[in-house]
């Protein structure tokens, strides 16, 4: 009989589902289990990060923030809709309770949604919660806790991560000071495959010509690299499906590879500091050029780690979108190789989860 684990992941970007791929994948391999992955990213996304047999549903219970691009939050609106969210919490959780019933999980694995913590607390089902950010965390860094609305909020989000049986915070982290029950563990990433002549030969172009990955994040953003300088000796991949008239310029599906083996493949990224860019690159050794967002909570840490791991430089919005980066790529080619990190991580919370399996087996 499988062991069945509902896999909740935010929708917000790409990152959550970036981060937790690697550990699916991984767990399918040494284990009996059945996946269940339950979230709003689009289907064909979700196969070709998780590469073994899951049941996805369309469902989400969070929504992150909304943003207006990768790079800014509409303010306005994620106020709007956490204070909507919170009006009725109570039922808000019943309902949650009522689907997870019917779902029957030996194990919940929610990458980041604390709502179905809190009904999977209320249930008693096992819930580790996993994720580099939390989300009452990223609503009190916007919207603080001056009013009784926001602190009723903040509240029941605490309440809710409080929860699980674990929060797990992969490196890098924000950390989580009112969590009662962390484990730290080491980096997760995807490890791509090199076919930088593959990439060359399908797109037409010489295998001496350095390939930059253009990917800002999941989230729309118009990036109008038509418009960039053309170099001598640079090809631009971008990350979304673009019609260009430049020769080059490709997208990711005229590579005809995943998105890992060609950030595995490229010379340098050019994103902004989300998880699962900031530990790929590391552990792929691929230099980066960055773009902060200037406001996020979990920045700061993913950044100083980057730093320290890898090879990075900062640029600006303004840079980037005009794409005035080739000083700033040479800079980055000039230096020395970073060491290549481990990504630990995926064998340790894998660790974590087979705890829950034997007991379950041993039980019976």
């Amino acid at each position: 009989m499988a062991f069945r684990i509902l896999v909740c992941i935010s929708a917000h970007g790409f990152g959550h589902l970036a981060m937790t791929a690697p550990i699916l994948n991984r767990l399918s391999k040494l284990y009996n289990v059945k996946l269940v992955v339950r979230t709003k990213l689009p289907e064909s996304l979700i196969r070709e990060l998780i590469f073994v047999e899951v049941e996805i549903i369309n469902e989400a219970a969070d929504f992150g923030m909304v943003m207006k691009d990768a790079f800014e939050v509409d303010l306005e609106e994620s106020k709007k809709k956490y204070f909507e969210f919170h009006s009725d919490w109570d039922m808000q959780v019943e309902k949650e309770m009522w689907s997870l019933e019917q779902l029957q999980p030996d194990l919940i694995l929610s990458n980041a949604p604390y709502l179905t913590i809190a009904a999977a607390g209320k249930l008693q089902i096992p819930c580790l919660g996993y994720c580099s950010l939390n989300w009452a965390d990223i609503f009190q860094s916007y919207f603080g806790n001056d009013s009784p609305e926001a602190r009723k909020i903040i509240h029941e989000m605490r309440n809710a991560y409080n929860s699980a049986d674990f929060f797990i915070l992969p490196e890098p982290s924000m950390p989580i000071e009112w969590i009662n029950s962390v484990i730290n563990i080491g980096p997760v990433a995807r490890i791509g495959n090199n076919v930088k002549a593959q990439i060359c030969e399908r797109l037409a172009i010489a295998d001496t010509t350095r390939l930059v990955l253009v990917a800002p994040g999941g989230i729309e953003t118009d990036v109008p690299v038509n418009d960039w300088p053309q170099v001598e000796n640079i090809h631009w991949i971008v990350s979304w499906e673009y019609l260009s008239v430049r020769k080059d310029v490709s997208c990711i599906k005229d590579t005809g590879f995943i998105f890992n083996d060609i950030l595995a493949s490229c010379d340098a990224i050019i994103s902004k500091p989300g998880y699962g860019t900031v530990t790929d690159t590391v552990c792929n050794n691929i230099p980066a050029l960055y773009v902060l967002r200037g406001d996020w909570a979990e920045e700061e840490f993913l950044v100083n780690w980057w730093k320290q791991k890898g090879c990075v430089e900062q640029i600006t919005k303004e840079h980037f979108f005009s794409g005035n980066v080739v000083h700033s790529l040479e800079s980055l080619w000039s230096r020395s190789a970073a060491e290549k990190i481990t990504p630990s991580g995926i064998d340790e919370i894998t660790s974590i989860i087979s705890g829950y399996i034997s007991n379950k087996f041993e039980l019976h």
